[in-house]
């Protein structure tokens, strides 16, 4: 397996991320649209970093949870439930900073805080003899409020039993490509290929010369029914700092407030409406799976067991 990873810059200073065959174009946090003056960036969090913070128990958090828009056909019940933290001396939820409804103002996109909304995506991936079923969430916030527009996401790739086995996260201040894993298929990779590698926490991590940012952040729990997961993501920044199976216990001390989300599928968005967010978040290639690399990303960057 040979992953590549590295960046080609333009004229004007803008970055495109190198995935394998697959060119992302990236609105990363931090990061300016071309012709505009870099953001300070903060010091990316180191391996150990990134674990630790899934150990932290907030004080106060808002919830997010899923409820079913009129075109959505995607069970409710597999969408991830957010907690996100929330100052406990802030009374009411900064909607501008997460979960906007993508929207068109005299042919430019904007966004809408009044309805948070996830986006959804549906699809497959074949390993081995198996089509394995993908979902796709996708939401977008406005950087402090002011700045661009930016996406953050998850994508779940199932196992053959339809339980979430591998959980991708879109994007990562650490620059790492940031997975989460079923507990289960970590069991299965361990069986088939042995001990871990060294340097690596997880069995199905791959070498760092394979592929040195591919990270199995934690594993998480499979419950007794298929679920999607919790996450939690911070108030200042975009990152997903936790992922937990639901039947996990929560790690909070306290509910702010409550609120709900539409599920939209991002198939059903006008055809213009995309071509604009395509630009915006210049996207390019990667705009057919959502920002994300090619479906066949998390299965070629793990170690997985011949089949799960």
């Amino acid at each position: 397996m040979v992953v590549i990873r590295g960046f080609l810059t333009c004229a004007t200073g803008c970055r495109a991320l190198v995935k394998g065959a697959a060119v992302l174009l990236v609105a990363a946090w931090g990061l300016s649209s071309c012709g505009e003056p870099p953001q300070a960036k903060p010091t990316p969090l180191t391996e150990d970093q990134l674990r630790a913070r899934t150990e932290v128990v907030y004080a106060s958090v808002d919830m997010y949870k899923p409820v079913a828009g009129e075109q959505t056909q995607l069970d409710v019940y597999q969408a991830p439930m957010f907690y996100r933290e929330h100052p406990a001396e802030q009374e009411s939820i900064d909607q501008d900073l997460e979960f906007a409804r993508l929207k068109l103002t005299d042919g430019e996109l904007a966004l809408d805080i009044t309805q948070p909304a996830v986006y959804t995506h549906e699809g497959k991936v074949l390993h081995g003899a198996i089509d394995h079923e993908q979902i796709t969430f996708l939401w977008f916030r406005r950087a402090g409020g002011q700045g661009p527009i930016l996406a953050q996401g998850l994508r779940l790739t199932y196992d053959s039993a339809g339980f979430p086995a591998i959980f991708e996260v879109l994007e990562d201040q650490s620059g790492k490509s940031l997975f989460y894993a079923s507990a289960t298929l970590e069991a299965l990779a361990l069986e088939r290929h042995g001990p871990v590698l060294q340097g690596r926490t997880y069995a199905l991590e791959p070498s760092r010369a394979e592929a040195p940012e591919a990270l199995v952040v934690r594993t998480v729990k499979q419950g007794a029914q298929a679920l999607g997961p919790l996450v939690y993501d911070g108030f200042a920044g975009a990152d997903i700092l936790q992922l937990h199976c639901r039947c996990a216990p929560s790690q909070l001390k306290a509910i702010g407030n409550s609120v709900e989300y539409e599920l939209i599928p991002f198939g059903s968005l006008d055809a213009t409406l995309i071509e604009a967010l395509t630009r915006e978040l210049k996207w390019g290639d990667a705009g057919k799976d959502l920002g994300f690399p090619a479906s066949v990303w998390p299965l070629a960057s793990l170690r997985l067991p011949d089949s799960f």
